[in-house]
């Protein structure tokens, strides 16, 4: 690539953009030689002699592993070449056995597109085999589909589709019976809500190709992750091996963390504020110098509307003749199949990007990345900065801090990145409410029996939801004999492998007008289009007029503005109630729980606050009912000791005075007595604070431990909770109807969390007392995050961390159990 270090960019970028920025960190990674293994060690003559090249070392040791049976999971870098592993398995099975099949699954419509061109180029072109290969999505017509089905030995596709296909298995029964190999792409992308439904297709599937004699091996490729071979079991059902020696070459690349100036005075969102530099701006201004002096530049944005704002300011900022695009699942296939080719042909200089472009499709050696915040995860990071410096070319990335607490963990801590291992994927299969839908949609595909209690669970969950389900009248038969499904519907059309299912989704129409906009859930409508919520949209502005659920078809209506100066913000109330403690333990003055509970939001009430200074403009009401779930939750519960001493290291004196001596109960003491009465000023400023701050960094720093979304999780913090033993309790909950699991994960890591999160606020260069929005303040705090008490939120951390650690010195000192 051109030559540019990071000394020559700090120097363009301070003398372009007239002030000082900020490196924080960088780092050259040394280039990697390639280590391979000759190609006759692991395939058979007729196809080692057509390759021009030998394998990897992770790509033979894959293919020896699926030569002894085994399933595999391979976790090696971005374009280490983990295609070719199953590519080339699936070509040695056709040499035994021309009437193999084999079914190849991707996440992206336009990933699958881009691996069809690459598997068929190298098994038809390079190898010479006649193996015929289809993709079978929803863009692939009603002939064609009819044709792979018949002649295929290949099939291309995603577990969307394959959900809706499963009820149609007798067209696909020659795939089945001859079935050797599935393959699961980008397996990491499996988690959450989106896991758990894909886990459950599996499971169909698997069923299905069992009654027709099939018994497929499975290969699963994935980005590095924390429990790789734990979650590729979540997902398949399945032991497998793993593949993790990454024998592929690497050029040098420098890594720079890039930390523009912030001002933490400037309230919950600085970044809208005058007082400081937009990371969308700093990040347009870097690509813009990166792709002037000829470096073939990336940018990856979190969202469509920031990619399509920063093509116009890259467009505006770069010297001529720079061609600049966008990329994003929005435009068409034809479009961003264009833009691929100008990226692998050199045409074009720079793309802008969501997370679109951070999956395997082939856009060649880019020279740089750049990254608009982090991304969230490790995992993310890694994929997106190995778009740049494919072979042994030098590569530059460079990540442009925002100003929460993810992003200025990161940049404090850059061994984080370097030094730790990645995140964990979580997938919980405990929920009901998506367990239920797939045991409709598996009895409507083949009648349920108790040999299918292995595949779904157990015996006694899999009883009680086809009885749920023939109380409902949508099953008949007993699992003796098989249960089946009695209705001439498709139960699979009502799954969303995106949601957990249980509400209709509301149409987004405009006044006078069409908009492009997907349905969206019960819970958004009522958080970001109640009436008066300002709404942006591929660049335009809305405003909502009316959200309507008393018709047939759910919807909200939008009227189109211009020029709109303020953006709205809803307030939420959290109440937490039936608490059930499915384990816990007691660490001294705490008791750590997870289990369920019943929690209610209400998002009643939304701010107008102005965009430029982030002034409130004003308060009103939203007219929203309440929603009630029940979901997973874990606590932690601080004895009252807890909390008077919190008192005693914080309050001022005369405060302590008035509460009493220090021989005297303070009002912490009145829930333990069994009288209710209302926590005092100081107790609600520092007590309360300090676990109101801990909550909210808490579920800030989770990303840091698993692979999720903070969005994912809800959280609550009280002083004077009725189910708690001394009214003090800190929640932590799944934000999902039934759970996701992430709540409970957080109860099993809670020693590293609680870590994690004490040097989040303590690392913290605010400050502030009351903390800012790198720390412990969130923007969608339903209390306007008050109160906050960032030094009492660190005192209660060290205190829950010296009592986790307390516990494990002491496991650790048992005496192992030793069998006579």
């Amino acid at each position: 690539m051109a030559s540019i270090d990071s000394t020559e960019l700090r120097r363009i970028y301070e003398s372009r953009f007239n002030y000082t920025d900020d490196i924080a960190f960088s780092r050259t990674e040394p280039e990697k030689p390639a280590e391979r293994v000759p190609v006759d060690e692991v395939l058979p003559p007729e196809l080692a002699n057509k390759l021009s090249f030998d394998p990897y070392a992770h790509q033979a040791n894959g293919l020896n592993v699926l030569s002894e049976g085994e399933n595999v999971t391979v976790s090696t870098a971005t374009a280490s070449g983990k295609t070719l592993i199953y590519a080339l398995d699936i070509a040695r099975r056709y040499v035994d056995n021309p009437v193999v099949t084999g079914l190849f699954v991707y996440p992206m419509r336009a990933l699958t597109r881009n691996q069809f061109d690459n598997i068929s180029d190298l098994l038809n072109n390079t190898l010479g085999l006649d193996i015929d290969i289809g993709v079978y999505d929803g863009d692939t017509s009603t002939e064609r589909k009819k044709e792979i089905r018949a002649n295929c030995n290949v099939v291309l596709t995603n577990f969307a589709g394959i959900n809706h296909y499963l009820s149609h298995h007798q067209k696909w029964a020659r795939i089945y019976q001859n079935l050797d190999l599935i393959v699961i792409d980008e397996s990491h992308q499996y988690g959450g809500i989106h896991g758990m439904h894909v886990a459950w297709i599996l499971r169909r599937l698997k069923r299905i190709v069992r009654n027709y004699g099939g018994d497929p091996q499975y290969v699963l490729t994935t980005a590095t992750t924390g429990n790789p071979i734990d979650h590729a079991r979540q997902l398949t059902g399945e032991d497998a091996e793993l593949v993790d020696n990454d024998g592929s070459e690497q050029g040098e690349r420098d890594i720079i963390f890039w930390n523009p100036p912030f001002d933490p005075q400037a309230g919950p969102d600085p970044k809208d504020s005058d007082t400081g530099a937009s990371t969308s701006f700093v990040s347009n201004e870097l690509t813009s110098i990166l792709a002037s002096k000829g470096i073939q530049t990336l940018l990856f944005t979190d969202s469509r509307t920031m990619t399509e704002v920063g093509l116009k300011r890259v467009k505006s900022l770069s010297k001529a003749g720079v061609s600049v695009q966008s990329y994003h699942a929005g435009h068409g296939q034809k479009t961003r199949r264009k833009t691929e080719r100008g990226l692998r042909d050199g045409t074009i200089d720079t793309v802008i990007s969501t997370s679109a472009l951070e999956l395997g499709i082939d856009v060649g050696g880019l020279d740089a990345t750049v990254l608009a915040g982090y991304p969230g995860t490790r995992q993310s990071f890694w994929q997106r900065i190995g778009r740049a410096g494919r072979g042994t070319d030098r590569s530059m990335s460079i990540l442009v801090a925002d100003y929460t607490g993810l992003d200025q963990y990161i940049v404090r801590n850059p061994e984080y990145i370097f030094e730790e291992s990645v995140e964990n994927a979580v997938i919980d299969l405990e929920n009901n409410k998506v367990y239920a839908q797939h045991i409709l949609c598996a009895a409507n595909e083949s009648p349920l029996t108790w040999g299918d209690a292995d595949d779904f669970g157990d015996e006694e969950r899999l009883e009680q939801v086809t009885e749920m389900w023939k109380t409902a009248g949508l099953l008949t038969g007993t699992l003796d004999t098989g249960v089946q499904y009695t209705r001439n519907g498709r139960p699979e059309s009502d799954v969303d492998l995106y949601t957990t299912g249980g509400d209709e989704a509301f149409e987004v129409r405009v006044e006078d007008g069409d908009i492009d906009h997907d349905p969206i859930e019960r819970t958004r409508a009522y958080r970001d289009f109640h009436e008066g919520a300002v709404v942006l949209h591929n660049g335009l502005e809305y405003v909502v007029e009316e959200l309507n659920e008393d018709t047939v078809k759910p919807y909200v209506l939008l009227s189109q503005q211009q020029n709109i100066t303020y953006y709205t913000r809803t307030q939420r109330d959290v109440q937490v109630n039936d608490l059930e403690s499915v384990e816990s333990i007691e660490l001294g003055d705490f008791i750590i729980h997870r289990g369920n509970a019943e929690v209610v939001t209400h998002l009643s009430t939304y701010e107008e606050r102005r965009i430029k200074d982030n002034a409130r403009l004003g308060r009103y009401q939203t007219g929203n009912p309440p929603l009630a779930m029940q979901t997973h939750i874990m606590w932690a519960e601080p004895t009252a000791e807890v909390g008077r001493e919190m008192l005693r290291e914080f309050a001022e004196p005369e405060s302590i005075k008035e509460l009493g001596t220090e021989d005297s109960p303070f009002a912490l003491d009145a829930h333990e007595e069994g009288v209710r009465q209302m926590p005092t000023t100081v107790e609600t400023d520092i007590v309360l604070g300090g676990l109101h701050a801990a909550e909210h960094a808490m579920i800030g720093a989770a990303p840091l431990t698993m692979m999720m979304d903070k969005r994912d999780l809800g959280g609550l913090s009280s002083i004077n909770h009725p189910e708690t033993m001394s009214a003090l309790g800190l929640f932590i909950y799944d934000g999902v109807p039934g759970g996701v699991g992430f709540s409970h994960s957080i109860y099993d890591r809670l020693q590293l969390l609680s870590e994690t999160t004490k040097e989040l606020i303590d690392g913290c260069n605010c400050g502030e007392v009351t903390g800012c929005p790198a720390c412990s303040m969130e923007e969608n705090c339903g209390d306007d995050n008050e109160p906050l008490h960032n030094p009492a939120a660190v005192w209660f951390l060290t205190r829950l961390q010296e009592a986790l650690e307390e516990r494990s010195s002491d496991l650790d000192s048992q005496p192992s159990e030793t069998a006579a």
